[in-house]
This record gives C-alpha cells, structure tokens and sequence, in this order.
C-alpha cells in the first residue's frame, strides 16, 4: 500500500513586530522590554523603532 503525504498548506511565516506603550518599547528580535526613549535593544542590541 503506498501512501503519500497530504498536502497541507503552510502557514505564513511570523514577521516581528515592535510594540510601543507608554512606559517602554519591546524588541522585535528577542522581546525584551526596553525603555521608552531606547533606540536599541539593551538586551541584545538590535535596533527598536
């Protein structure tokens, strides 16, 4: 008996998003959560904004 793989479509790939509040900003490469004024991460140094 042969058997084939069913064919799922494959989900969209996640695109990083910042998010901004009024007391800080999250990195979109690695989530931390950085002061509001930050214009880089302090957690692993990619740019915010």
């Amino acid at each position: 008996m042969d058997r084939r793989p069913l064919n799922r479509p494959q989900a969209a790939p996640i695109t990083p998003t910042t998010s901004q509040s009024t007391k800080g900003s999250f990195c979109a490469r690695c989530g931390a959560k950085n002061d509001a004024s930050a214009r880089f991460c302090n957690k692993c140094g990619g740019a915010i904004g």
